[in-house]
């Protein structure tokens, strides 16, 4: 175990190598053993799944593993194998096998929390709970319907809430759903009105991407956390040091292997919920030191994305679109970041004060009732070309840029050297002058067959029909004009209505993990995106559900550097 203080952020962060070998290799190797038999209906479960099972079942049944001359059991764990690799098929299959988990599989301490005292009226229930978004609780049921004959009921708000007694009280309901955000309701009503109810298992789906806020608590004899992430549950500082595991690190050299770069600060999404299941891991935190993360962890390091044959493919479609031709003269051109030379872009390709005659130029300069005299001059020097830069005193030449102020010329190149978020003082009077209020004289703005991103972006979105998905960044979506912020919605979270409109903005899918896209028609990526993460967001157009292709439009720079 290693510790580090970051004085950017002013706290200790921990990093135990065991876990990370964890997290990265699994926990269940090509020798574990797999269950014998299945009971899910019209699939057949891979090798790795039937692994996973198995060490479900001996984890649910009260299974032992032993750490640091102590024998543990647990009533939690975390299934975290990559997105589309078939967690959901894993739970469906314990369910079937087994309903309703053995009382005597509970421990007097488990990891994370101390375990309520039942007392001698507790009613121990067949049904399991399964916490997940709005969007994937269609998945759940369609799974549910298709390969069981398990009875389910679904919530997606707080409506019925008036029939869960009776629902319960018969034990004749295997599955119950409900979204993210009716949770607490939910359970506050069966606290209130049922509280000597013990659930058989409850399973937060996508638990670190969802949304509840004092999540309150539920008795049940086992709790399964599904994520892609498990680091997200993990590491709830949100900031830990990720670390090459091909070099051996003790006390002597891990510092300097941190000023080698060798280990490296990542930052991870961080944890939506609080309240009970934030305790549980924060929890598991504190005690970190005492407990080994294999005995909670059920994960597989040959996991596959799950293929249907009959899912239609998606079309990918790859767009080019172009750096304005003033990116070269930006300062620190290949330091900058991509957002600011994007924002740059839309200021300066979208201004409506470019222009490609000396004529219309003066005429609306004439129209501002500047000075007729400098006017008069800036006619000349424009005409003539004889006049030297200001700043670099080299002869000008177009494209050139008018200040506002006192109407002087300048190479666009020497003001941008100038320049600090959008704004610069003006050489010759000292004002600040900003880029979108200069006019621009010549071809600056690029040809309409190599277009700016968000020209780009705009284009598609009024050429293409039915519902649309679009990634964005936050920089992007706020320079996006509003006529198509007003047609579409931003998506801040699971929890979303499709009918309201036709285009639909994210610019984070690692918080919309496992993104359902059953409804939409198109999918826009204009995000420059790890390979990882990529591959993810295809992925996600590959769900049982989906009836016809997905059109994915890819927009890329073509003149990157």
């Amino acid at each position: 175990m290693y510790k580090l203080s970051n004085k950017k952020f002013l706290k200790n962060f921990y990093f135990d190598v065991n876990t990370h070998n964890i997290l990265r290799k699994g926990t269940i190797s090509n020798d574990d053993e797999e269950i014998r038999t299945q009971h899910l209906q019209n699939i057949k479960l891979l090798s790795y799944q039937l692994k996973n099972i198995k060490r479900m079942n001996f984890m649910e049944n009260g299974g032992k593993f032993y750490y640091d001359s102590k024998y543990y059991k647990t009533k939690i764990g975390i299934l975290c194998n990559k997105s589309g690799s078939g967690k959901s098929f894993c739970i469906l299959e314990r369910i079937i096998s087994q309903p309703k988990l053995p009382e005597y599989s509970i421990p007097k301490k488990s990891l994370g929390q101390f375990l309520h005292i039942f007392h001698n009226k507790s009613v121990f229930i067949n049904t399991n709970l399964i916490v997940t978004s709005k969007i994937l609780l269609y998945q759940w049921e369609f799974y549910i319907k298709t390969y069981t004959n398990l009875n389910y009921k679904s919530f997606q708000n707080n409506d019925g809430l008036t029939k869960i007694p009776i629902l319960l009280q018969d034990n004749k309901c295997d599955i119950i759903l409900i979204i993210d955000t009716a949770y607490n309701k939910f359970a506050n009503f069966i606290n209130i009105n049922n509280n000597n109810l013990v659930f058989s298992r409850i399973i937060f789906d996508s638990a670190d991407s969802l949304n509840i806020k004092n999540c309150s608590e539920l008795n049940s004899l086992f709790i399964w956390f599904l994520t892609s992430k498990p680091e997200n549950l993990i590491f709830l500082n949100n900031i830990v040091y990720n670390i090459n595991c091909d070099i051996e690190v003790n006390n002597e050299n891990y510092q300097e292997l941190i000023s080698s770069k060798l280990i490296n600060w990542k930052r991870y999404n961080g944890f939506n919920h609080n309240g009970y299941v934030y305790n549980i891991f924060k929890k598991l935190y504190s005690e970190r030191f005492d407990i080994n993360y294999s005995g909670i962890i059920v994960k597989c390091s040959n996991t596959l994305l799950l293929r249907y044959a009959n899912i239609p493919k998606y079309n990918l479609i790859k767009l080019k679109c172009y750096l304005p031709n003033f990116a070269k003269y930006i300062k620190n051109y290949s330091k900058i970041s991509l957002k600011k030379i994007e924002y740059d872009d839309y200021i300066i390709t979208n201004s409506y004060k470019i222009y490609y005659t000396l004529d219309s130029l003066i005429s609306i300069l004439e129209k501002k009732k500047y000075n007729s005299q400098r006017i008069q001059e800036l006619r000349s020097e424009l005409d003539s070309c004889n006049s030297n830069c200001p700043i670099c005193y080299e002869q000008l030449s177009k494209p050139l840029l008018i200040t506002p102020c006192c109407q002087h010329t300048f190479h666009i190149k020497c003001i941008f050297k100038l320049y600090n978020n959008n704004s610069a003082s003006c050489p010759y009077c000292n004002l600040k002058i900003k880029l979108n209020e200069c006019y621009y004289f010549d071809k600056l703005i690029i040809n309409k067959n190599k277009l700016s991103k968000i020209n780009k972006l705009t284009n598609l979105l009024d050429s293409i029909i039915g519902k649309t998905l679009v990634y964005i960044s936050d920089t992007n979506y706020k320079i996006l004009n509003n006529k198509y912020k007003k047609r579409g919605c931003f998506i801040r979270n699971n929890n979303i209505d499709l009918n309201k409109n036709n285009i639909f903005y994210i610019s984070n899918f690692q918080k919309i993990r496992g993104f359902h896209s059953e409804l939409f028609d198109n999918l826009i990526i204009t995000q420059a995106v790890n390979k990882p993460l990529y591959n993810d967001i295809l992925n996600i157009t590959q769900i049982p559900l989906r009836k016809k292709k997905l059109n994915v439009f890819d927009i890329n720079y073509a003149n990157l550097n």
